[in-house]
């Protein structure tokens, strides 16, 4: 709990278990046959996996290259045309993205959570990179700090 800036985290709110596990557990949770889901992609392929076998629909949020050199970017216009109010369940992201390394700005990780918040969806975040940023970027705001419906995995991969 410690890890976490803001006082309304604390012991009760943190479940230790292997990353594995807590997605299966979060995804049984959240979800149920028909759902729909949102997920960046490339990912940890249990983050969707676990909601494909469930019968959920799962949508791809691809990163955009920009010209040579530049870094990949997840737009979060992007993720808002590939929300369905009142079917989308859960979005999941992991930033830093593995494998590209894309890391939305601040502002740009508020409009994702302003998204999920507007459609009643949860957002699960996978953050086992979190800390890993490149340059001098400062880490994002953790989900579960970012807003109640934010979902913070975390740990050792």
């Amino acid at each position: 709990a410690s890890k976490y800036s803001t006082e309304s985290i604390d012991e009760r709110h943190v479940n230790v278990c292997a990353p594995a596990e807590a997605i299966y557990l979060a995804s049984r949770a959240l979800l149920a046959a028909d759902d729909h889901v949102v997920a960046t992609v490339p990912l940890y392929q249990s983050l969707s996996e676990v909601a494909r076998s469930m019968r959920c629909e799962v949508s791809a949020w691809r990163p955009s290259a920009g010209p040579p050199g530049a870094p990949y970017r997840f737009d979060p216009a992007d993720l808002a045309a590939l929300i369905r109010p009142g079917r989308t369940k859960l979005v999941v992201c992991n930033f830093p993205h593995n494998p590209t390394g894309a890391l939305p700005t601040a502002a740009e990780f508020a409009r994702v959570v302003a998204a999920c918040e507007a459609a009643g969806c949860y957002l699960l975040v996978d953050e086992m990179y979190r800390g890993l940023e490149h340059g001098s970027r400062e880490p994002l705001p953790a989900a579960c700090e970012a807003s109640a419906i934010g979902v913070s995995l975390s740990g050792l991969s």
